[in-house]
């Protein structure tokens, strides 16, 4: 069961992954499950001696791939900020804006 999640959390992430701003939630809550995953792993391998090393082994795993998927979603924020041209397009457009409505009160 847990596999077929998996397979399709992973089939998601590599369409997201074209356009990581378009699906941050996506990336999110695959991240922050393989945290959730490890941790419970990590606890499991506390609570059964027999299984110990599958356990870290998936817990340390799961750990890397939701590091790595958070990562990912902090530099999508990074690059898809507004541009330098952007902002100084925004600044010309805001004093048109001004200038057009200081003409329009003086012909009032």
């Amino acid at each position: 069961m847990t596999l077929s999640l998996y397979a399709n959390l992973g089939v998601c992430l590599l369409l997201g992954a074209r356009n990581p701003s378009a699906n941050r939630s996506v990336i999110a809550f695959a991240a922050w499950s393989s945290c959730a995953h490890a941790s419970v792993m990590a606890v499991m391998a506390i609570q059964v001696p027999t299984a110990r090393a599958e356990c870290l082994i998936t817990a340390g795993v799961l750990s890397i791939i939701g590091a790595l998927l958070i990562v990912l979603l902090r530099e999508s924020r990074r690059q898809h900020a507004m541009p330098q041209p952007a902002k100084r397009m925004t600044n010309g457009l805001r004093r048109v804006i001004w200038i057009y409505s200081k003409c329009r009160l003086a012909n009032s």
